[in-house]
C-alpha cells in the first residue's frame, strides 16, 4: 500500500485533481487543496491529469531490514 503526496509548492490550484477523482479526496477553497488521503484508493487519476505534476506516491510503511 502507498500513500499520497501531493507536493503544495508545485500546485497551481487549477482544480483537475477535483474534476478527476472519483472519491472526491480533493477539495479547492480559496487558495488551499483540502485532501483527504485516508480514502484514496490509488486509482492515480490525479497524477495523470495533473499538469503540475505535483502528485507522488510513497509506501506507507518503511521497510526495515531484520
Amino acid at each position: 500500500m502507498h500513500r499520497l503526496i501531493l507536493s503544495l509548492d508545485e500546485c497551481t490550484l487549477c482544480g483537475e485533481c477535483v474534476h478527476a477523482c472519483p472519491l472526491s479526496i480533493f477539495t479547492l477553497e480559496g487558495k488551499i487543496v483540502l485532501v483527504e488521503p485516508h480514502r484514496c484508493n490509488q486509482c492515480l487519476r490525479c497524477v495523470e491529469v495533473c499538469p503540475a505534476s505535483c502528485f507522488t506516491f510513497s509506501p506507507a510503511h518503511e521497510l526495515i531490514d531484520a
